[in-house]
């Protein structure tokens, strides 16, 4: 890690996140005080134009992929699923996330991904800071309890999941993909293309990109670093204000 590493703050949407995304992207700048390259990776149901009239004074660069077209066998499996909510019959477009980890991004050190929707309050560092060669750095989901495991994103009744434990470690932790900070190095001319068979071999993920990305980079990998939440006085992330007598300087929700 050095002062002039190159990163790159990336958004993944589509026209339903971006009045988040305009709001989470001035946060991020004004408050966050972040100065690297914003990257706006968007659905195949808006334009450049759109996002570029919602940013304003923020330069924005803006990049499309195909969005994840799940061959129709894969997604009767899916749909089948016994899962722990809907996420994966209603928030499909969530598989676009992988699109991450293409070559494309390689041109920048590190990249910090973020969901849309995320309240930013104060300068980012503490996050930032917290990057390391040959690491994607993100939150324990289960946290602070620690008592869910990889295999718990998955149906564990169905025959994907099955063949998937017999093959991988699924009792190990897990993470969330909501906010990533990871180097690039870790991008492949194959790694992509990896994590779609792993979806297509294995279709029976409740949470969509999240259980088949920690099961690439936690499980399979084991590059995965927990990111440190806070310091006692301050939490740098969680998903929730758990603590409302505490700053907060990135969350979702209330």
């Amino acid at each position: 890690m050095t002062q002039t590493d190159k990163i790159a703050a990336v958004f993944v949407f589509n026209k339903s996140y971006l009045r988040h995304f305009y709001g989470c992207c001035h946060q991020l700048v004004e408050n966050g005080r972040f100065t690297g390259d914003i990257v706006a990776m968007i659905g195949d149901d808006l334009s450049v134009e759109e996002v570029e009239m919602m940013a304003f004074e923020i330069k924005i660069h803006i990049v499309k992929f195909p969005e994840i077209d799940l061959p129709p066998h894969v997604v009767d499996v899916i749909r089948s699923l016994k899962t722990g909510d809907d996420r994966h019959l209603t928030k499909m477009f969530q598989w676009h996330k992988i699109n991450l980890f293409r070559p494309f991004f390689r041109k920048w050190d590190y990249v910090l991904y973020l969901d849309a929707n995320f309240n930013i309050t104060d300068d980012i560092a503490p996050i930032l800071d917290q990057r390391e060669r040959g690491k994607i750095v993100a939150h324990d989901d289960d946290f602070p309890v620690f008592v869910r495991v990889l295999g718990d994103q998955f149906d564990r009744t169905s025959e994907p999941f099955r063949r998937l434990s017999r093959k991988y470690d699924t009792n190990c932790r897990y993470f969330q993909t909501g906010i990533m900070l990871f180097d690039t190095n870790l991008i492949t001319e194959t790694t992509f293309w990896e994590l779609q068979d792993l979806i297509l071999r294995y279709p029976c993920c409740g949470s969509n990109d999240q259980g088949f990305i920690s099961l690439y980079f936690a499980s399979i990998k084991k590059c995965w670093k927990p990111l440190t939440p806070g310091n006692g006085e301050i939490f740098y992330y969680d998903n929730f204000r758990r603590d409302k007598s505490k700053k907060y300087i990135v969350y979702k929700g209330a």
